[in-house]
């Protein structure tokens, strides 16, 4: 699939907001006042992710080549990355916790994964992609809006399954050229405005699904501009390249590097755990796709 500069900066922007922004907090605090904005900012990275995820889906009609790609890609790190936080205790192991968690049903029923409900969200997302993409695309949406009916029902307890699926289906009924060529000034503003009435919403839920559409074009147009800048370009190809991964295994990583470099000066710290857990995640993804060329897996 050609890389388009702009989707991947913006997806090395989502990802470095969880792994060196949300989640750092966890280890380490900093006083700032930008926290106070920290779960819509995060809320705004995962829509991001989720969007583009829809976007550049590499569905062609064939399901039973596009599951056994999405098993490939994603569930066997999953997998790996689900034993390893239970290590680190990140997670608790349990009969219950390990059949909802490794089937993706903890997306519908709680208790949810600590860090990898997100990747179980995009299993089950991947899982009906097939079904959305049958027909012309009045039939698609009357599908995705079947399965967002659906899904309303079954969900309990955790609701950011309902909340993420518009914008996954957003991104699979959308052109990826027109987008990317669609992201200017304009469409900017228009994002601000649906953002400003997604603040003044008193609806909970309503209210972030406007925040989540509104700050797309926003994100678009400002990944857009950076992509213009040949080193942003590099580093945002590179970092998306390694996102899957450095989101899979960064909390691995992270446990380790504050348990030994305690002594450390926090910000030092947080410097080298987020940069070794972008080479090494680059590089474990360049691995594990040379193994998967080779019929390893």
């Amino acid at each position: 699939m050609k890389r388009i500069p702009e989707f991947d900066i913006l997806r090395s922007l989502c990802v470095l907001e969880i792994i060196a922004y949300w989640h750092i907090r966890d280890y380490y605090f900093f006083d700032s006042p930008i926290y106070i904005i920290g779960p819509t900012l995060t809320t705004i990275a995962l829509s991001g992710f989720t969007f583009i995820s829809g976007l550049l889906n590499s569905y062609k009609g064939n399901s039973f080549v596009y599951y056994k790609r999405r098993t490939q890609r994603l569930y066997f790190p999953f997998l790996i990355s689900y034993f390893l936080l239970i290590v680190v205790k990140i997670n608790v192991f349990s009969i219950k916790n390990f059949l909802l968690g490794c089937t993706g049903l903890s997306c519908f029923f709680e208790p949810q994964m600590r860090t990898l409900w997100f990747i179980a969200m995009l299993m089950w997302f991947y899982a009906v992609t097939p079904f959305c993409m049958q027909g012309k695309k009045i039939v698609r949406i009357l599908i995705i809006l079947a399965l967002f009916t659906i899904m309303c029902y079954v969900t309990q307890g955790d609701k950011r399954l309902i909340l993420y699926f518009p914008i996954y289906a957003l991104g699979l009924i959308s052109n990826k050229d027109f987008v990317a060529e669609k992201s200017n000034a304009c469409m900017m503003l228009i994002g601000c405005i649906v953002v400003g009435v997604g603040v003044f919403i008193n609806k909970y839920s309503l209210s972030q699904i406007f925040i989540e559409i509104g700050a797309l074009p926003i994100l678009l147009f400002f990944s857009k501009l950076l992509s213009k800048v040949s080193i942003f370009k590099i580093i945002g190809s590179n970092i998306a390249y390694a996102s899957m991964f450095a989101y899979l295994f960064h909390r691995f990583f992270y446990y380790y590097f504050v348990k030994y470099l305690s002594s450390v000066t926090h910000l030092l710290v947080v410097l080298i755990m987020v940069s070794f857990t972008l080479i090494t995640s680059y590089y474990c993804q360049k691995i594990y796709d040379k193994m998967l060329m080779t019929k390893q897996l």
